[in-house]
């Protein structure tokens, strides 16, 4: 964006496997004459954590709103961070800052973050913002604190395990997925990016933290729900799943016909219960699912 006779450029990025949040704010004095930006961000964390267990979910997934008055913003770490915890649930957000702001404050229920920067001719500055989640103040605060001292080094580090996750994806035998998906043969560039982004949403539903499950792909989000499976949701890109991760795709059949599938629409990561009401496309999406699984690997015994 460009404002005032300053560009901004932003990226945000997701710590490689951490339950993190990494962004870098360029500014950039387009002036030939020094300049003065005030540049505010406001740190919101509204995150809560729903317990799932049979039965308690309908067809409306828990979310908070619309007027976020449990949470509570408070500045911590000798003033170096502010955390925003949720007084309904033990969920907590902490950020911390590669180069420190002129003034942090925390409101009612969230804070901001003011840097007063003076910019030589064409000089540019960045800012760093980590933010860190979970369910223990002392884990998050620390988590963010210790990130945001190596800021440029976690920064580099979120991109290149994302992009050998990214790799591994298309390479036989690698060492995190029990399979791998095929590099598509194609001069039509259109047909490349279809292809290489759809997976790369597949990709962005793995989870590897929830206690529940040592891997599982979610089908719900990116804001409310995001921790469910849904049968059917699954079923829908089923074929690209069996190929990429057949041995999770099979726990996961058995799994489901073990919690039954009779009283719930998905299972939750967190907790590895089912939720939700029966839906009438149960028992179609789990005999697509085990079809493509059995058609693809040739798991007759299973």
């Amino acid at each position: 964006a460009q404002s005032g006779g300053f560009t901004l450029q932003s990226a945000i990025r997701m710590g490689f496997e951490q339950e993190t949040v990494l962004i870098a704010v360029e500014i950039m004095n387009d002036s030939p004459e020094p300049a003065q930006a005030a540049i505010e961000i406001e740190l919101s964390g509204y995150l809560r954590q729903y317990p799932a267990t049979a039965g308690t979910w309908q067809w409306a997934v828990p979310r908070p709103g619309p007027t976020f008055t449990e949470w509570t913003g408070q500045v911590t770490g000798n003033g170096q961070a502010l955390l925003v915890s949720d007084s309904a649930s033990p969920a907590v957000a902490a950020f911390a800052f590669a180069g420190q702001p002129d003034s942090l404050t925390a409101a009612d229920n969230s804070g901001s973050a003011l840097w007063d920067l003076r910019l030589g001719p064409r000089e540019q500055r960045t800012i760093g913002l980590v933010m860190a989640t979970g369910t223990s103040a002392d884990a998050v605060l620390a988590a963010a604190l210790g990130i945001s001292q190596d800021f440029t080094g976690q920064f580099a580090a979120a991109q290149a395990g994302w992009e050998q996750r990214f790799a591994d994806a298309f390479t036989p035998g690698n060492p995190h997925f029990s399979g791998n998906l095929p590099v598509l043969a194609t001069s039509g560039r259109q047909l490349s990016l279809l292809y290489y982004a759809s997976v790369a949403s597949l990709l962005a539903l793995e989870r590897t933290s929830y206690p529940a499950f040592p891997r599982v792909y979610t089908s719900a989000g990116p804001q409310w729900g995001v921790t469910l499976t849904y049968f059917w949701d699954t079923s829908l890109f089923s074929p690209v799943l069996v190929m990429l991760d057949p041995e999770m795709v099979r726990a996961q059949v058995l799994q489901w016909l073990t919690l039954g599938i009779y009283s719930g629409y998905a299972t939750d990561g967190l907790s590895g219960a089912l939720v939700g009401p029966w839906y009438s496309a149960n028992d179609l999406s789990i005999f697509t699912l085990l079809l493509d699984y059995v058609n693809l690997t040739g798991d007759m015994a299973f």
